[in-house]
């Protein structure tokens, strides 16, 4: 019975040790082949580009591969997966800079214009992850180098108005390249110079001196120097020119004249387009309509009611101390025109002018209530 026991035992170890190899050499997954351990260069702006590529056989269902970014600020980011880019978190310089290659689980990567210092000594490394995230599989990661020129330096100058025989203060900043760059300081001589050592932090040039007359008439020059993929040496320029504190108070002068001018000249042009606008909607003070006075109302409302009451004429229903003319509500020929009183009107449509009577003209009944 012992012996059928031991021996039903060793079969059932047998078999376990049989699966768990057969498992860890064939049937696990496995990297085939996948891009580590190494460096790769791109050139900004040139036509190479780099492929990331990672081979994984034995894949089951639920297990997926991943490439990861990782710079070199220690940022970790996924920007492959599930046979897809991941970018959009990324900045717009650098999601151009990845698209899907034309193997399974492969990127290529390109250097576009001001794409390099995005890129520069990344890591990237590729993982398999199960459906729970778990890692199951990791490279060891490929570091990329990237050739990138850098921005134009910047020249500041402080104080901004100095006078003779104070101090000047010159900075040019500089953001980094790879190759590091150099700069220089340049006037009628080389006054500073100054080379980097790292292709990741801004780089300060600063030269200070005592201003003299003469240093009016010179143009101080900041240049960047670095190589270029080619090999070749390329370099870019700032560059200040010192006024003197009479320059500055003219310089605002003048403009401060500009301005009021320019003030001027709209104010001019919005009076201009006003009475234009005015003439043609034909809108005038003689063309407006009369006021119609209360007296006019009264005795209008007093003819109604009292039909052989005295007839009222136009200048009866005006105010008593107002002359008609002297109103300006309208022109003579209207006047006659539209209210159609013939007896005080001539020929030419024109009032006629008051003749002095001692007879009293007959006054309408105006209801004073």
């Amino acid at each position: 019975m012992h012996v059928l026991a031991d021996y039903v035992f060793q079969n059932l170890l047998y078999l376990y040790l049989y699966c768990t190899l057969y498992h860890l050499l064939v049937g696990a997954v496995r990297f085939n082949y996948v891009s580590e351990e190494s460096t790769g260069y791109l050139c900004e702006g040139g036509q190479s580009s780099y492929h990331l590529q990672c081979n994984v056989v034995n894949l089951r269902d639920g297990e997926t591969v991943y490439w990861y970014r990782t710079t070199k600020y220690e940022e970790t980011t996924a920007i492959y997966g599930d046979q897809r880019l991941l970018t959009d978190g990324l900045l717009q310089e650098e999601q151009s800079a990845y698209t899907i290659g034309k193997y399974p689980n492969e990127i290529e990567i390109s250097a576009n214009t001001n794409s390099g210092r995005f890129l520069h000594l990344n890591m990237y490394t590729c993982r398999v992850l199960n459906a729970s995230g778990e890692i199951l599989l990791s490279s060891s990661g490929l570091y990329l180098k990237v050739l990138f020129p850098p921005a134009t330096p910047e020249c500041l100058q402080k104080p901004l108005s100095p006078s003779i025989g104070s101090e000047i203060f010159l900075t040019c900043r500089s953001n980094p390249g790879n190759p590091p760059i150099s700069l220089q300081w340049t006037g009628s001589s080389t006054l500073a110079s100054l080379t980097g050592r790292d292709t990741t932090s801004t780089m300060l040039l600063n030269y200070s001196f005592i201003l003299q007359e003469e240093d009016y008439k010179v143009n101080f020059n900041c240049t960047a120097t670095w190589k270029n993929c080619d090999k070749g040496l390329d370099m870019k320029t700032c560059t200040i020119k010192i006024h003197d504190n009479e320059s500055y108070v003219v310089l605002i002068a003048c403009l401060s004249a500009g301005l009021f001018i320019i003030i001027i000249i709209i104010l001019v042009v919005i009076i201009f387009l006003w009475k234009k606008y005015l003439l043609t909607t034909g809108f005038s003070p003689t063309s407006a309509e009369p006021f119609t006075s209360v007296n006019t109302v009264s005795a209008t409302i007093e003819t109604k009611k009292n039909p052989k009451s005295q007839p009222i004429t136009g200048r009866d229903i005006l105010p008593s101390d107002m002359d008609y003319m002297s109103i300006g509500y309208r022109q003579d020929s209207e006047y006659c025109t539209l209210q159609n009183i013939k007896n005080e009107c001539d020929s030419n449509n024109t009032v006629k002018a008051e003749q002095p009577t001692n007879t009293q003209q007959p006054q309408a009944n105006i209801d004073k209530t």
